[in-house]
């Protein structure tokens, strides 16, 4: 028996599997965005996965005095030593103590977490569920939000970490 047929189709193959990776994958027909649900205040909302470097639970800030009432401190997250916001703070609601906190880091620099109470998940919203932000609602949610995510049949809205940053420094030098 010749090892000839063999070895033309184990070319073959190779050529096959060479060329899958070699063509461009085509765009997913509604790509949408990948989102994490979060509750604040009771209150369900959406931060943009590519906003985050990491998100991290459990960690507790480390209480510093300062005038702002949102700050909860700093937090060894990762190797960083990191602000920490309180989420419902920054959106207006009134601080309060938080149990077991999630903490999403921002992907931006310089790099602070904000701290909520509960994660509801990883959401994948299509286009279609996506909406820029009509307006209304709480004068800080309007403030930072840069969307609504009407998915799994809540509507969420999208906030976006580097408004409320902006928003964090602008209050930092006041």
């Amino acid at each position: 028996m010749s090892d000839a047929p063999l070895f033309l189709e184990a070319s073959r193959l190779r050529a096959d599997f060479d060329r899958v990776f070699a063509e461009a994958e085509p765009p997913p027909s509604n790509p949408g965005e990948s989102l994490l649900a979060v509750e604040v205040a009771g209150d369900p909302y959406a931060l943009r996965l590519g906003d985050l470097a990491f998100l991290e639970r459990g960690a507790s800030p480390a209480f510093l005095a300062t005038g702002a009432p949102s700050f909860l401190g700093l937090a060894g997250l990762r190797g960083e030593v990191l602000p920490v916001w309180d989420l419902a703070g920054l959106l207006g609601y009134p601080v309060r103590p938080l149990g077991q906190l999630w903490m999403a880091c921002s992907a931006d620099t310089p790099r602070w977490a904000a701290a909520f109470g509960r994660f509801g998940g990883l959401l994948h919203a299509s286009d279609t569920e996506l909406e820029p932000n009509p307006g209304g609602g709480p004068a800080l949610v309007s403030r930072f939000a840069r969307g609504i995510c009407r998915a799994s049949g809540v509507c969420r809205p999208v906030l976006d970490l580097r408004l409320i940053s902006q928003a964090i420094r602008e209050g930092s030098k006041r």
